[in-house]
């Protein structure tokens, strides 16, 4: 998965938990926190807190989501 493919990926996963959500994506997190969140390929919870836009309410609310999608992105990049 290219970092492309891997954006791409976050930005679809936003707008379904927004869907489930009822709310607007950028609710869940800004365009500028998933580039963050490609760029820094945080591995936890914890480290998700690293990311600009991440505090602990989103960690915990949505982290372990988009978790899975990045570690997907680093098992097929090996």
């Amino acid at each position: 998965m290219t970092g492309n493919a891997k954006g791409a990926v976050s930005l679809c996963m936003r707008t379904e938990i927004a869907r489930e959500n009822k709310v607007p994506a950028y609710i869940v997190f800004s365009d500028a926190t998933l580039v963050d969140m490609c760029r820094v390929l945080p591995d936890s919870v914890d480290e998700m807190l690293s990311v600009n836009g991440i505090g602990q309410v989103k960690a915990q609310r949505y982290g372990e989501q988009f978790l899975a999608v990045l570690r997907e992105y680093r098992k097929q990049s090996r």
